[in-house]
């Protein structure tokens, strides 16, 4: 080979070398351990999933998938260590609605940017929500709420886990919605809320259809309304917002498998691709079902367009109602 060809074919191997080598590192991905982060606690449902999901991929990929919890200031750790993380697949984290769609309209100085500093992979869960009123409270509809909460005004009271949940945001809503005032009660969890909802020290509450159905169905609590799409299959007969006139409206708590920006397109397709397998697979949906999750309907949804719409959502509600993180 002369000279200038040779040169030409150096040049064109040089061009064309690293071409196939992400698709390559897509074909052997992953080579090491798969740290699969959350931001809450160990035993909350966020821990659950990724118990049950980090399980499957193990079994798919023939490498360990551990379960990492990084609990801390609303779910802000956990996300900024997603951040930072080399682009490789090797540090992925499962997001709920707060920590991406609320955070950002929460705190001023967020250290992470929800469409710009994360890979969006693939929504892997929802949980539904529903708000509950103890017993004693005399509401059976979402009408007889705005009834009672304009003849009564400051009387009724809802609890939720922290000031900025999903939960304290949803129940604000309620007080734009109506034009009425029911004062927000913040706890340090879900559980003592439940607790306080049961003796009567609040008088409702928005919570995960799964930790308040038994008290339910011992006639503790009643069920006036799911802020949902469609019905729940464990509850039945209990009509969705939009049924009552409350249209537009959703508190659904959904779950994104993120990984740090700019992780190589056909690494976050094999991910995507190995999530949605697990996802169809009976027993994994049985396991979900347990603490009350469910499947998201459309696996193969435009992940950003989906989260910019919830962006926007929650922050015309956070804005209206003033609400600022502690």
């Amino acid at each position: 080979m002369n000279k200038p060809a040779s040169r030409i074919a150096a040049a064109l191997l040089v061009l064309f070398a690293g071409l196939p080598l992400s698709g390559a590192q897509a074909q052997t991905y992953p080579t090491k351990t798969v740290r699969l982060i959350t931001g809450f606690p160990a035993g909350g449902p966020t821990d659950l999933m990724a118990r049950v999901l980090g399980e499957k991929l193990q079994a798919a990929w023939k490498q360990p998938v551990i379960v990492e919890a990084r609990p801390g200031a609303s779910g802000i750790l956990g996300m900024e260590l997603v951040k930072n993380a080399p682009p490789d697949g090797a540090l992925l984290l499962i997001a709920p609605t707060n920590t991406l769609g609320v955070n950002p309209h929460l705190f001023p100085k967020l250290p992470y940017d929800p469409l710009k500093d994360f890979t969006l992979i693939a929504r892997v869960a929802n949980i539904d929500n529903v708000l509950v009123v103890n017993a004693a409270v005399p509401v059976k509809t979402m009408n007889d709420l705005a009834g009672f909460a304009r003849a009564y005004p400051n009387t009724l009271t809802f609890g939720s886990p922290a000031n900025g949940s999903q939960a304290h945001l949803a129940g604000e809503f309620l007080n734009l919605h109506y034009n009425v005032k029911m004062t927000h009660v913040p706890y340090k969890g879900m559980a003592p809320a439940i607790n306080d909802l049961l003796g009567g020290q609040i008088t409702m509450a928005f919570a995960t259809v799964s930790t308040v159905l038994p008290h339910i169905r011992s006639g503790k609590l009643r069920a006036i309304g799911l802020p949902a799409k469609e019905r729940n299959s464990s509850i039945p007969d209990v009509p969705t917002f939009a049924e009552q006139g409350i249209g537009g409206f959703e508190a659904v708590t959904w779950f994104l498998l993120i990984g740090p920006a700019n992780l190589p397109a056909d690494i976050a397709a094999k991910i995507r691709t190995s999530a949605q397998a697990a996802l169809r697979e009976p027993d994994l949906r049985e396991r979900y079902r347990a603490f009350g999750a469910d499947l998201p309907a459309t696996p193969n949804e435009d992940l950003e367009g989906f989260l910019r719409r919830e962006l926007g959502r929650w922050g015309e509600v956070v804005r209206a109602a003033g609400i600022k993180a502690n």
